[in-house]
């Protein structure tokens, strides 16, 4: 009886260690099937790998995620680490990064992945071996749950009107006429700066700068937006050139507007606005500095004279986007 309820004992615990390795083999096939078909090798099982706590930050705004990846212990021949991207609706995508992994050592990796996919709700790794010349993918090694802390944004800002601290007046070199009680430039007063236009020439630069910007280092500069109160004197006249000042130097698009400056009748007139950087790639300090600024002249769009031209005021604000 002793002997027959012994050799039981052994038949049950065998048929366990067959059920047990029955339900590995089926995972392993599960697995497998998702890479592609790749078999795992037994020795990656000894081997692990992380995403290190606190590492993982998705920028929304430019499409990547970043995330340090730790190889805690094993020493698998390794050809690079599979990061796997899954969003809210269950939509997953993959990317292969090679490389080697030291043990006990962080390594950065970044995943650009498409606008399309919206947000990223986990992030997951995924080793891949290289045995016998061969890669093969293993198992799942860690998966995180991205929190709002992770994720950074791209915030809009804007400075809010300013007026220039300068003002001048430039000549462009074709004998042109010039600007007169250029501080008149610096409020909204109704107190004008003005010129008076010969007929076949352009008037100076009236040139304003030195704004005053206050923008957080890091900060990227989006867009450049001015107002112009102007009208005509004794008959009407037109941009010329209408221009950014970059480092002291007239730069970018001009931004002339085909279209008379109405007689006696003061207009505000915008010139860039949200989003427009006038064709010049700024930056903060290019903005901040006391040689940025807006350049205007105008001209006599026929053969009648005199003429002349007013400006009340030119105030800027800086669009701007901050990092969160």
């Amino acid at each position: 009886m002793d002997n027959k309820r012994g050799l039981s004992d052994v038949v049950t615990a065998i048929l366990f260690i067959l059920l047990a390795l029955s339900a590995v083999v089926i995972i392993w096939a599960f697995i497998s099937s998702f890479f592609g078909g790749i078999d795992l090798d037994t020795t990656s099982i000894t081997d692990r790998f992380s995403i290190v706590s606190d590492s993982v930050l998705d920028n929304t705004e430019e499409n990547y995620i970043e995330l340090f990846i730790e190889r805690d212990s094993g020493k698998t021949e390794l050809s690079g680490i599979i990061a796997v991207l899954e969003n809210p609706d269950g939509v997953v995508i993959s990317e292969e990064f090679e490389g080697s992994f030291d043990r006990y050592s962080a390594k950065k990796i970044t995943y650009y992945y498409n606008d399309s996919f919206g947000l990223v709700k986990f992030v997951a790794i995924v080793p891949v071996y290289l045995i016998d010349g061969e890669k093969k993918a293993g198992i799942e090694a860690d998966r995180y749950e991205l929190k709002d802390s992770d994720r950074v944004v791209w915030v809009n800002y804007d400075t809010g009107w300013k007026f220039p601290g300068s003002v001048e007046s430039v000549d462009n070199g074709v004998g042109s006429d010039t600007w007169i009680n250029l501080d008149n430039v610096k409020a909204d007063d109704e107190v004008p700066s003005s010129v008076n236009l010969n007929s076949g020439k352009s008037s100076d630069y009236l040139q304003a700068s030195n704004f005053g910007f206050d923008i957080p280092d890091g900060a990227r500069v989006e867009g450049v937006e001015v107002k112009v109160n102007r009208w005509a004197i004794s008959q009407p006249n037109k941009d010329s050139k209408v221009n950014l000042i970059v480092g002291g130097v007239i730069e970018g698009n001009n931004k002339n507007m085909d279209e008379v400056w109405l007689l006696n009748t003061d207009t505000i007139v915008s010139y860039g606005g949200e989003g427009d950087l006038w064709g010049i790639d700024l930056n903060v300090n290019d903005v901040k500095k006391d040689d940025f600024g807006f350049s205007l002249s105008i001209l006599v769009p026929g053969y009648l004279s005199p003429r002349a031209g007013a400006v009340d005021y030119i105030k800027m604000k800086i669009h701007y986007k901050v990092l969160e």
